[in-house]
């Protein structure tokens, strides 16, 4: 794999793992809003709208973790078609 290739996967991981806070567990980008909030109404929507932040991140994040999978696959394919 080429080192640009690796590079550019390692790094939209690591910016997808920060965004959604990794695993399942919500990220803590919003909890200086979500603290701050004028009532419980106000922090419900926070809090909603952190979860839909981190619910999308977590497919863009899916989909270029497919994307890159597919990329590897496909380079690998091509390097074993020009060795031959």
């Amino acid at each position: 794999m080429r080192p640009g290739l690796a590079s550019l996967g390692s790094a939209l991981l690591l910016v997808a793992t920060a965004a959604c806070g990794g695993g399942e567990a919500p990220s803590t980008a919003a909890d200086e809003a979500i603290a701050r909030a004028g009532d419980d109404e106000e922090r419900e929507g926070l809090v909603a709208a952190r979860d839909d932040i981190d619910e999308r991140m977590r497919r863009e994040a899916a989909e270029k973790d497919a994307e890159i999978d597919r990329l590897r696959k496909e380079n690998e394919a091509l390097r074993r078609r020009l060795r031959r």
